[in-house]
């Protein structure tokens, strides 16, 4: 609607602060008030985009560490029932995309890439592709060329 209009004793008397402006300045010109409520819903609604954007990532993050833990027990477990062992004690992920389950229901595909040996003299890379946080295949090539899905 209209503006709203102080001069320099009107704004100390309600804000409570000295108003700093330059000399010569008799009056301060605050926008129209519509413009506020504007404003107001826009930092709300930035607010709550930024919050469920935080939300996301973090229930993506510890979803991906859990994830990872899984599949790295499961290469543990296979590296020692084959009696192969794991390298460095770590597993990469390489891919993530959305896969349905048998169920219909979207979940997080995600593939993860090891390295072992079986007493040789040369590296190897497994595979492993977890849906959710369930093991959907394992894949040890070059070790007699293995794959294990579960059934």
């Amino acid at each position: 609607m209209g503006a709203i209009n102080f001069n320099r004793t009107q704004f100390e008397k309600i804000f409570g602060s000295p108003l700093l402006i330059s000399p010569g300045t008799t009056y301060l010109t605050i926008c129209d008030t519509d413009h506020f409520d504007v404003m107001k819903e826009m930092n709300i609604m930035e607010s709550i985009f930024l919050l469920a954007l935080l939300g996301f990532g973090a229930w993506f993050w510890f979803d991906t560490q859990h994830s990872q833990e899984m599949a790295k027990s499961i290469a543990k477990e296979v590296c020692v029932q084959l009696h192969l062992q794991l390298l460095d004690d770590t597993i990469a992920l390489v891919r993530v995309r959305l896969k349905r389950k048998k169920n219909g229901k979207l979940s997080l595909q995600r593939t993860y890439q090891f390295e072992f040996y079986d007493r040789g003299d040369k590296r190897l890379q497994g595979t492993i592709i977890m849906l959710g946080i369930s093991l959907e295949m394992l894949e040890l090539p070059g070790y007699m060329n293995r794959t294990i899905s579960p059934v």
